[in-house]
């Protein structure tokens, strides 16, 4: 178990911010999200899974995999096996060249070890298409940790990639936060019987329902810094 922890987890490292087949994902019905943020997020729409959906090791080989979106680099993730492959998956410049071990997955294996994807947030920067996608690493059935991808769509296919700079507020939002809480506070959606959403959605709200993102950030920092478990607890996750 432990050295199946290992080999997953140096799979997904640089995806982890410091912070068989599988029925194809229904067609995801985002809804646009107003945000403010330091920077401009052209098109932003948040989708929660739910349920969550699991990217199954199910492809054998590289040439297998599409890359037609960002599941599917997910999926070919934790399929891969090969230093080649691993680099399949990777921006031009950002291939590696250290070689590492590589975890073989059996068949009963991919029934149980796979990515959970709790929630997407799609948007635009630069002219380029970016998913930053929530998920849970799972092997024997058992969550391990949470972790954030960051998937960019170049030319015609989907790459794994890394946190631009000056983008560490939002990464950290989209990794710690509840997809539900989440989901509510960037649509500005309120509910009767729940104050402390309520709150978040008035502290951050920047009128028609704009939500910013920076005073999110700071709303979270400050629940951090004054210990206020309440609020943690109740809006974010564990991440181990």
């Amino acid at each position: 178990m432990k050295k199946n922890i290992s080999l997953i987890f140096i799979l997904v490292f640089g995806l982890v911010i410091n912070g068989l087949c599988q029925v194809p994902v229904k067609e995801t019905k985002t809804k646009a999200v107003n945000l403010i943020s330091a920077f401009t997020l052209k098109g932003a729409s948040f989708y929660e899974y739910n349920p969550p959906y699991k990217a199954l090791a199910k492809y054998n080989s590289k040439n297998e995999v599409s890359y037609n979106s960002p599941e599917d680099v997910l999926s070919s993730i934790i399929s891969t096996n090969s230093l080649e492959w691993d680099n399949q998956n990777r921006l031009p410049n950002k291939q590696i060249i250290e070689p590492k071990e590589y975890k073989v997955l059996s068949l009963k294996e991919k029934e149980t070890t796979y990515f959970e994807l709790l929630h997407k947030f799609t948007f635009i920067s630069n002219g380029i298409e970016i998913a930053y996608i929530k998920y849970r690493i799972v092997e024997n059935n058992n969550p391990v940790l949470l972790a954030l991808a960051v998937l960019k769509k170049v030319g015609d296919r989907w790459y794994i990639d890394g946190v631009d700079s000056g983008f560490e507020k939002i990464s950290n939002i989209l990794w710690v936060f509840k997809s539900d809480k989440l989901n509510s506070i960037l649509k500005g959606e309120k509910k009767n019987e729940d104050s402390f959403l309520n709150e978040v959605i008035d502290n951050c709200n920047d009128g028609a329902s704009i939500c910013n993102m920076d005073k999110l950030f700071e709303l979270y920092n400050s629940w951090k810094i004054s210990n206020n478990q309440v609020m943690i607890s109740y809006f974010t996750d564990s991440i181990f």
